[in-house]
């Protein structure tokens, strides 16, 4: 955050499946999903503890390695298609404590990384 890190907290929604569509690295989140099926939807969380209340901007690099994927968080929707890398920013308006957010991906597989949050003026 603004220079600093802080972990993103991934995990599917309610309800869960047998196998969660996840796979997580240091670099980044894989997220699992088949074309024509319904959303994937998660649940994403700032770690390191309560965020002061203000306007962010949250940014990801994402690629799809076969397809088209979107992912849609805090309202924006971008879409990704395979071997053509797209960057996101979504901002947020945050009324201070801990930061969660509703996130969906639908369409073919995606990887999200390169994760940042910036304060926004």
């Amino acid at each position: 955050m603004d220079g600093g890190r802080r972990l993103l907290l991934w995990a599917p929604a309610p309800p869960l499946a047998a196998e969660s569509p996840l796979a997580g690295s240091p670099e980044g989140v894989h997220v699992r999903s088949r074309a024509g099926a319904a959303p994937t939807t998660l649940r994403l969380r700032l770690g390191g503890g309560p965020l002061p209340a203000g306007r962010y901007a949250l940014g990801f690099r994402l690629e799809a390695p076969s397809g088209t994927a979107r992912l849609t968080l805090a309202g924006q929707t971008a879409e990704v298609a395979a071997g053509a890398p797209a960057t996101f920013e979504a901002p947020i308006d945050h009324s201070g404590g801990p930061l969660t957010l509703p996130v969906a991906t639908a369409g073919s597989p995606i990887w999200i990384g390169d994760a940042s949050l910036k304060t926004l003026p």
